[in-house]
């Protein structure tokens, strides 16, 4: 901008010395047309030869001072040529780049400003767009950051976009760029009739250098937006040239039968010819209009159609009829007509039904018939087809993508269906052992059975189910399901098939499923078995039965067992023993439930009875007593007492002690401390004197050793106490006496 100023100053500058140079040189020149205009006259009147030089110096000097001027003038153009030159370069900077990632545009204003009638070159015009980018190549990464850039606009702003020629230097400030600028509108060009106004419309702009506006090429502004120059003024028709002339007559009210018709007028501008509505000749002259009756003559055979009715359908393709008929009018006021054939009129016959609204109809749902139910009892499904049609224009249904149909119309393609209820489904089990004792090639078990089969043996195992299709039944092997192969198969009835059995592979328990009814059956692997064989003496062969496995009539027999020991010594108690019903054969050995040899009439004995047992019996025994006081057994030491008795079990009732085992009897007493239980010796009072009254005589005693406290004997706790005197010498007179039973309560002491 700062060189654009200088470049700018500079040229001001030289226009100014070009301008002192053009007045100069134009004084110069006129001043020398006066020295010339003098030498003239002065030959004139002297006719001197040195005039005549003078005279040429003169016109040579004009002509050099003439051609400086035109040079002047010349450089004048040059230097505004150049001032429009640096205007057009005087591009406005670039615009911020439109994106903030990737790969944008630059813009910036470029504008034409103008002296005179020099107009830009624009082929000379400067780039006004221009690629840009920014530090983000990649959008999918900064998509965060992606935006528009805020900036100015690069096209110029509507506001003011027309402004008045009075009002230009109130918005010089907008006109700094290009503006249509206009004048007040002018007179219209009539009175009456046809009339314009004009005005000047000029696109200009504002110089502030020059302090002035300039006009510019429309294409500066926006073309799109400049005004209209003309416009037609809002007045009244000149009614005065107007009037009505004839223009023949009008069509004939009817084609036969006697119609009318009368005078055509129409209403015309004598200046120009032309025609105009009736309203522009109200002020007219009126004419004399001439009516007159035409085709009076008998009406020909014709068609009469009527209206078409409604079309039969809205969309798709309907249907539009209408009365067509042949008839001859006989009468107009009357209205009658005859009815002809068809024939008897101009061929072909209009038309009486013709196609409507064939276009597509709007998309909607179609639904198809229920399929049978998929069940044939309890719960099933029923189905149907549901498209999305639309008809076509001759009539027909084509299916369409199903997003044309509104989802929440859609019909219901699926419904449940509930015929009469299904019969239960069951498996009859068939509760039993199966032992192969011998080799057998093939063996046939039904579910509930417990089989012990030996190796290399051929296996059927049943399903005995009803009320289902015995093909759906399933197979399980250890809670797996089984699958078909080279020796494992399932029939269409159900069953199992096991090729050559072998322990490894076919131990197990094998379980039939029917609609979630489960029966198992048991295969185990045994080498060999002893002691089943068929023994007369232990069970009744008088009844027979169906054999299961081969369904020939075998005997049943009881199989009783020993009975076992009683489950108690002593009170209720019972023993056992196995009654089993079972076929024995050579071969194998089946073990059914008793009830099976029940209903072949066969009496079921007891496989239990009870013992004759002596009632139970225990020891019972109560809390121990406190150290007892009067039960001392030695020095320091009592004894605690407690009640120990013979009861029966689970009750209190005393028994007598041999019912109970002695060896089990608990302890009644037990030694306690007893700082009580102290050993004393007591002595009774001293007897009488005894021996002769001759003799000395003498005194006894009795010693016992007692607890101190109760009083009771104490036995040899006192052996190491030292013992009292038990007799002594007395000097009592001789009397005849006896010894004293009564002891007196001495301490050791006395």
């Amino acid at each position: 901008m700062m060189m654009m100023m200088m470049m700018m100053m500079m040229m001001m500058m030289m226009m100014v010395v070009v301008v002192v140079v053009v007045v100069v040189v134009m004084v110069m020149v006129v001043v020398k047309i006066k020295m010339m205009i003098i030498y003239m006259m002065t030959m004139v009147t002297s006719r001197n030869r040195r005039g005549v030089k003078m005279m040429m110096m003169i016109i040579d000097e004009l002509v050099m001072l003439i051609a400086v001027m035109v040079v002047t003038i010349i450089m004048i153009r040059a230097v505004e040529m150049m001032m429009v030159v640096v205007m057009i370069l005087s591009a406005h900077p670039y615009l911020q780049c439109s994106v903030t990632c990737g790969w944008g545009e630059q813009s910036r204003e470029v504008v034409c400003r103008h002296q005179g009638d020099t107009f830009c070159d624009v082929d000379t015009k400067p780039v006004v767009r221009r690629n840009c980018t920014t530090l983000f190549h990649n959008c999918d990464e900064h998509s965060s950051r992606q935006q528009l850039a805020l900036g100015t606009r690069t096209g110029r702003s509507n506001k003011n976009l027309v402004i008045n020629e009075n009002d230009v230097h109130k918005y010089k400030n907008e006109m700094l760029s290009p503006k249509f600028v206009v004048s007040n509108w002018g007179k219209c060009s009539a009175t009456c009739g046809k009339s314009y106004k004009t005005r000047y419309v000029r696109c200009q702009v504002f110089l502030p250098l020059l302090g002035d506006t300039v006009d510019m090429a429309d294409s500066e502004c926006y073309e799109s937006y400049k005004p209209p120059a003309t416009e037609p003024c809002s007045v009244e028709p000149c009614y005065k040239n107007f009037r009505w002339e004839k223009r023949g007559m009008t069509a004939c009210s009817r084609s036969c039968l006697g119609g009318t018709q009368e005078t055509q007028l129409e209403c015309v501008n004598q200046v120009d010819g032309s025609v105009h509505s009736p309203d522009h000749c109200q002020f007219a002259e009126s004419v004399a209009i001439e009516r007159r009756i035409c085709n009076d003559v008998p009406c020909p055979q014709r068609w009469r159609i009527g209206d078409f009715g409604e079309c039969s359908s809205t969309c798709g393709g309907g249907l539009m009829f209408r009365d067509v008929g042949c008839i001859k009018q006989v009468d107009i006021s009357q209205d009658r007509v005859v009815k002809l054939p068809d024939v008897m009129c101009e061929q072909p016959v209009p038309l009486r039904v013709r196609e409507c609204n064939t276009q597509y109809c709007p998309a909607n749902w179609a639904s198809g018939l229920w399929s049978k139910c998929s069940a044939t009892c309890g719960v099933g499904v029923e189905l149907r087809p549901v498209v999305c049609q639309r008809m076509s224009p001759d009539g027909e249904p084509v299916d369409v993508d199903e997003y044309n149909c509104p989802p929440s119309e859609r019909p219901q393609g699926e419904r449940s269906c509930n015929l009469r209820a299904c019969p239960e489904v069951k498996i009859k089990q068939r509760p039993m052992k199966f032992i192969q004792i011998n080799k057998i090639r093939k063996v046939r078990l039904n579910v509930g059975t417990d089989a012990y089969i030996l190796h290399g043996t051929n296996l059927i195992l049943k399903c005995p189910v009803k009320g289902m299709h015995k093909k759906r039944v399933e197979w399980l092997k250890d809670g797996r399901r089984i699958y078909p192969s080279r020796r494992v198969a399932l029939s269409r009835n159900g069953n199992l098939k096991i090729r050559k059995s072998t322990k490894r592979k076919d131990a197990g328990r094998y379980t039939c499923v029917a609609q979630g009814k489960k029966a198992d059956e048991t295969v185990q692997r045994e080498k060999y078995l002893l002691g089943f064989l068929a023994d007369e003496s232990r069970g009744n062969i008088s009844y027979t039965i169906r054999d299961p496995f081969d369904r020939k009539p075998r005997p049943l027999q009881l199989v009783l067992s020993n009975w076992s020991d009683c489950s108690s010594a002593c009170g209720r108690a019972v023993r056992r023993r196995n009654v089993t019903c079972e076929i024995i054969t050579h071969d194998y050995l089946e073990v059914f439930p008793l009830r099976v040899c029940k209903n072949a009439g066969i009496r079921i004995p007891d496989s239990q009875e009870k013992c004759n047992n002596p009632p139970c019996t225990k020891w019972f025994a109560k809390e121990w007593s406190k150290c007892q006081v009067d039960l001392c057994v030695r020095e320091g030491y009592s004894v605690k007492v407690r009640t120990v008795a013979c009861v029966k079990e689970n009750s209190t009732k005393v028994l007598k002690d041999e019912m109970c085992n002695k060896s089990k009897r608990p302890l009644s007493k037990k030694p306690c401390k007893n700082s009580v239980c102290r050993a004393v010796w007591t002595t009774s009072e001293w007897s009488k004197c005894i021996g002769d009254c001759d003799e000395t005589r003498y005194q006894t005693r009795m010693l016992m050793c007692r607890w101190q406290g109760t009083k009771k004997s104490a036995g040899r706790a006192c052996v190491n106490l030292p013992r009292p005197v038990l007799t002594r010498k007395c000097h009592e007179k001789c009397t005849q006496g006896m010894w004293s039973n009564k002891f007196s309560d001495l301490d050791i002491g006395k």
